[in-house]
């Protein structure tokens, strides 16, 4: 293995630094720059436009709407010149007096600028004011009924790589986020109540605690339907992004995805966002660390980065390694 190099430019990344981190302890050595190097930037960077069509929200709801829309809440993009159309369209549509919306800003993360709405009304309002942000939005029916850990909202978060030379897959452990406070459905602009997001309060302090997915109960039933969402959404960009999937590229590359789902209290289960690249940990300290991410990084150099600086292609045969969705 003392022969094999990588270069990457910046560490700033959390996708970079954690590679780097495990391509050392792989035995893998520093290349002087990424021409000489097996392994590089180069081989994490995907098409932009494709990754958006996952990534920005709005992007992503016509993706789904168009191929595959049973596996999100109903979702609508929305923006400064169609919201009175679409919300008349959602008040035919729905019975929307008896029905929670939310409204999240398409290009923002870390929960900024979402709200809750049980009145459409509020929502035009709030769309003929200026104290917003601007651009699209996505308005998804807001999951009421979730399945609670007792008494408080979770949600899961799955990683995916999507490669542009072997196909996409879906790692088989991932966790749920539990929200600090018990989920009420009195106070909807108590968002620490509703949201799941690590990063919600001013104070920076956590609104999450994180419990890896092989302690939840029937998980195997679950996964499999995240198995069929993850096929339908990665078989839609395959449809909209050809090109996205080649069988000889002329640089091998592959990317994370951080796809997000939610129980209802029928254990149905639907998708509500993806993340590219999203914000892996950093240190040892963080309470997954050698549970869910050093065998998952592990993998991930075995899987993909070894069939890369070896010329083969990624043959996987067991699917407790990594499920193989397209």
């Amino acid at each position: 293995m003392s022969n094999r190099t990588f270069y990457f430019q910046s560490l700033a990344s959390p996708t970079q630094h954690n590679l780097h981190r495990y391509l050392l302890a792989a035995g893998f050595q520093q290349a002087a720059n990424s021409k000489a190097a097996d392994f590089s930037d180069k081989n994490l960077t995907l098409n932009e436009a494709d990754t958006e069509l996952l990534e920005s929200k709005h992007l992503l709801a016509s993706l789904v709407q168009k191929y595959c829309p049973q596996v999100m809440p109903a979702t609508y993009v929305i923006h400064d010149h169609n919201f009175n159309e679409i919300l008349d369209f959602i008040a035919d549509a729905h019975n929307a007096h008896e029905q929670v919306w939310i409204l999240k800003p398409a290009l923002l993360n870390n929960a900024e600028g979402v709200m809750l709405f049980d009145d459409l009304e509020a929502v035009r309002t709030h769309f003929k004011g200026t104290k917003r942000f601007a651009g699209y939005h996505v308005l998804q029916r807001y999951v009421e009924n979730p399945h609670l850990l007792n008494g408080h909202k979770y949600t899961f978060r799955m990683f995916v790589i999507i490669t542009n030379f072997a196909g996409a897959y879906l790692y088989p452990h991932g966790y749920f986020n539990v929200s600090r406070e018990k989920y009420s459905q009195e106070n909807l602009q108590n968002l620490a109540a509703h949201l799941t997001n690590e990063h919600l309060n001013s104070d920076h302090s956590p609104n999450n605690w994180q419990v890896p997915t092989d302690r939840c109960p029937n998980f195997d039933v679950i996964y499999r339907q995240m198995q069929q969402t993850v096929t339908a959404t990665v078989s839609a960009l395959k449809k909209e992004s050809e090109q996205l999937f080649c069988d000889n590229p002329a640089d091998k590359a592959f990317s994370f995805f951080g796809y997000d789902f939610i129980l209802d209290d029928e254990l149905n289960l639907f998708m509500l966002e993806v993340n590219h690249c999203p914000c892996f940990p950093r240190g040892d300290d963080h309470p997954l660390q050698k549970y869910l991410y050093e065998p998952f990084w592990q993998e991930v150099i075995k899987q993909f980065v070894m069939p890369i600086v070896s010329g083969e292609t990624v043959v996987l045969c067991n699917p407790k390694v990594f499920y193989q969705v397209a």
